[in-house]
Parts: structure tokens; C-alpha cells; sequence
């Protein structure tokens, strides 16, 4: 079964407490597919595959100073392989 991608928007995020700098929005793309393989045998089993941030978007997460800030996260995709007893 297949999901539609989901869209993940941050707004712009003050750098510090002290407002001195703003940390820019910004917009990430997820998208998730599972398939359950008791259709074709397995009973009990199951694949689903996860990606995140699909466009390997360049973003900066949060700053706690204008010295301290924090990228996001790059593309990332997992899969993962299920078995119910």
C-alpha cells in the first residue's frame, strides 16, 4: 500500500533568545510504501520502506547562538522487514 508523500513546513525560528537572528523556513518531503507479503505466501510478513527529506534538502534545524547552529538532517530512507508470530 502506498501513501501519498507528506509535506513537512517549518517556519522561521528566532536564532537566540536575545532575537538577534532568524533561522529561515523550511519544507521537507516524506514518503512511506508498504506492502504485505501474506498476499503472495508469507503469512504474518511484511516490507515498508520510509524516506525522508526526499529532495536531500540543505536546512538548518535550530541555533542556540549565532556560533551554535544545527543542519538538518540529509535524505535518509530505511526499510524495514516485519514478522508477526
Amino acid at each position: 500500500m502506498a501513501r501519498a508523500p507528506e509535506l513537512r513546513y517549518v517556519g522561521n525560528s528566532w536564532g537566540n533568545d536575545a532575537r538577534d537572528f532568524k533561522v529561515p523556513s523550511y519544507t521537507l518531503y516524506d514518503a512511506s510504501v508498504s506492502y504485505d507479503l501474506s498476499r503472495v505466501g508469507l503469512k504474518g510478513t511484511s516490507v515498508k520502506v520510509n524516506a525522508n527529506n526526499l529532495t536531500n534538502e540543505y536546512y538548518v534545524a535550530s541555533c542556540y547562538s549565532a556560533n551554535s547552529c544545527y543542519v538538518g538532517e540529509k535524505r535518509n530512507v530505511t526499510a524495514t522487514l516485519s514478522y508477526k508470530f
